[in-house]
């Protein structure tokens, strides 16, 4: 694959990876899980300072710009969800709901990590090195962002998503990201 085509496919990814943490923000600041919120808030920021960092380097290094390509909705949330309140969220649909939403998280970051590899695969391939030691930093952060997520699961999972134990954890993760934004 040419290299301005790797870059218009991570500079797409990049933009519905924006997408996916805004809405798992939304998603959990729906059901009053603030910590949680405010992870998926900074998230997002990491990866529109990641977003930059690879179209600033693509016009630096190229001197073009990407050509950019259509970005499908994720839809992480419901579409049922839009039709309620949060009063109306039970517990059991509160405790599905954040199980479902680590998954969703889990699959996001397997998925954007087989993607950077390729690319750095191939621009090493290609004899882009410089792009593929750019790809490698971002390699880096997802597989950090992966191991976070993967492990959060177990956490949760070990206790059976106990919304008591998920809520107790929300007050000091939301006062640590808060920091962070």
């Amino acid at each position: 694959m040419a290299y301005s085509d790797i870059f218009s496919e991570l500079s797409a990814h990049f933009v519905r990876g924006m997408m996916v943490h805004s809405q798992l923000a939304s998603y959990y600041d729906f059901l009053s899980m603030r910590g949680f919120k405010r992870y998926h808030e900074f998230q997002f920021k990491c990866d529109s300072c990641n977003y930059r960092k690879l179209e600033r380097f693509y016009i630096n290094h190229y001197n073009k710009l990407i050509m950019e390509k259509q970005v499908s909705d994720p839809n992480i949330i419901p579409d049922s969800w839009y039709r309620y309140t949060r009063e109306d969220v039970d517990s059991d649909t509160k405790k599905t709901a954040v199980k479902n939403a680590m998954i969703e998280w889990i699959n996001w970051e397997t998925t954007t990590l087989s993607k950077l590899q390729k690319a750095h695969l191939d621009l090493y391939d290609d004899g882009e090195v410089a792009s593929a030691m750019l790809i490698g930093e971002f390699i880096k952060d997802v597989q950090k962002e992966l191991k976070c997520a993967k492990r959060m699961y177990l956490d949760l999972s070990a206790v059976d998503f106990d919304l008591c134990y998920i809520l107790d954890k929300q007050k000091s993760i939301h006062d640590k990201y808060k920091k962070m934004l």
